[in-house]
């Protein structure tokens, strides 16, 4: 459980006048509050001093310019502290606090009863003198200016910070404390608390809790993932708890901000086992996984001491911050990278009782090629891509042509060089197609003949006449 402070609350009207008597923790001497400036007597315990280890600070208590009167509390009120939920170091110190404040006589109810009797005289007073100054000045030259009687209130209008017409009450008694708790605690028993930092008197304090949004319930424990009552996961959240003056408490909730329903929505995964899982947590007294270090780590650092740290290459090489190659990961430290030349499939060498082991790789995606639509029609050529069905299936010879066997006989070592067409070959700035087996046939010359034209009859078959 946080606490922490609601500036809002305090007295922003004046700063705290001094106090008859000022009851000190160990936190206004070890930030250096200028205690002399709030209270005219002051006290601790003996503990609270004890508590100081600084030097700093024990230095500064042996020069101050204030008395330090050390004081025990009495046991009636110790016992009545004690029923509150606080430290046992603390328990002293506010029931010494308790003392003083009864010996002066100061309760909440004769506070009250100061407080409305001053602002009465007060302001009785203040009707006449106004009236007084009305019948000398009726001009009003003085509204609107700046005055030494003014000036702190239009200060802290430019600030910011509001300005109280009431008379500040007067603290006879008051506790300088930095412990949340304790100012807590104070408060809820009607007692008076100042800040350690401005001397400003606290009016509320505020303090974070959890409250659950399924079940509605509070709770201080802030280390708390599941709720203590309905037993739901991540669903306490954290809200602003004000305790007041009088000690009631009030909670505030932004109801703006949405709620988190992860894992509400969809079913939750399998529970999977080993070693790494991230199974959604679902039970506080579920299991968690260990995540230890494997045995090869465990091994490698026991292996390592300061005899053969340094002089082991593997080792330093992994401190090199320009090390080209992988040096820090698992597998440079394995060889898990080095890829495997024998085929893992193979049956190996019988062990030692004659039984064989075979070892397949079922993560290896089969070929289903062919399986999933028709066959083509087969077709014949000397070309053909016809799929293999069987295993004595002909398939194509694809064997040269007779013009290139031709070609290749005609070329020796007589001709090959006289010959224009070859040497136009290998030239690159050929501008005609030389390369082609349709400019070695002249399958690219036009044709003068119409090829629709009937043939000359062979043999003795006549040819019918067209003319009439």
């Amino acid at each position: 459980m946080t606490f922490e402070l609601n500036y809002n609350n305090m007295d922003n009207n004046t700063r705290h006048k001094k106090s008859a008597h000022l009851v000190c923790d160990s936190g206004p001497f070890i930030i250096g509050t200028q205690i002399e400036d709030l209270a005219e007597n002051v006290y601790t315990l003996p503990e609270v001093v004890n508590e100081i280890k600084d030097e700093n600070t024990r230095q500064r208590l042996q020069f101050i310019s204030y008395e330090l009167k050390y004081r025990e509390p009495s046991e009636p009120q110790l016992a009545r502290v004690m029923k509150k939920t606080i430290e046992d170091s603390n328990q002293s110190l506010i029931g010494f606090y308790v003392d003083k404040h009864e010996d002066n006589n100061e309760t909440e109810d004769n506070s009250k009863d100061t407080v409305k009797e001053v602002s009465e005289e007060v302001g009785s007073d203040g009707e006449d003198n106004n009236s007084g100054d009305e019948e000398e000045g009726s001009d009003g030259e003085d509204e609107g200016w700046i005055t030494p009687n003014n000036v702190k209130d239009i200060r802290r209008q430019m600030q910011g910070l509001k300005v109280d017409d009431e008379v500040e009450e007067e603290v006879s008694v008051g506790c300088l404390t930095g412990d949340y708790a304790m100012q807590n605690v104070l408060l809820q028993m009607g007692l008076k608390v100042i800040g350690i930092k401005d001397g400003l008197r606290i009016r509320s304090t505020k303090q974070f809790v959890l409250r659950c949004f399924a079940c509605f319930k509070i709770t201080t424990k802030s280390n708390n993932a599941f709720c203590n009552n309905c037993g739901n996961y991540r669903t306490l959240k954290r809200v602003a708890l004000t305790v007041k003056e009088d000690g009631t408490k009030e909670i505030y909730i932004n109801f703006k901000k949405p709620i988190n329903i992860r894992g509400t929505r969809y079913s939750l995964p399998t529970p999977r086992g080993g070693k790494h899982t991230n199974n959604p947590v679902l039970v506080a007294d579920q299991t968690q996984p260990q995540n230890r270090k494997t045995k090869f780590a465990v091994e490698e650092k026991r292996g390592h001491n300061c005899e053969n740290i340094l002089t082991d290459p593997e080792y330093v090489n992994r401190l090199n911050p320009f090390a080209i190659n992988d040096v820090y990961s698992r597998s440079s430290r394995i060889n898990a990278n080095i890829r495997r030349t024998v085929n893992p499939n193979v049956t190996r060498r019988p062990t030692e009782d004659g039984t064989k082991e075979i070892y397949i790789n079922f993560k290896k995606p089969i070929n289903i090629r062919g399986t999933r639509y028709s066959l083509p029609t087969p077709r014949g050529g000397k070309h053909t891509n016809n799929p293999v069905l069987v295993a004595d299936q002909t398939q194509p010879q694809n064997r040269k042509t007779k013009f290139a066997v031709e070609e290749k006989r005609g070329h020796n070592c007589e001709n090959i060089l006289t010959d224009p067409e070859y040497v136009n070959r290998l030239n690159p700035f050929a501008i005609n197609d030389v390369y082609s087996r349709s400019s070695r046939i002249n399958a690219n010359i036009r044709r003068t003949v119409n090829p629709n034209v009937t043939r000359r009859p062979t043999g003795n078959r006549k040819k019918k006449s067209n003319k009439l």
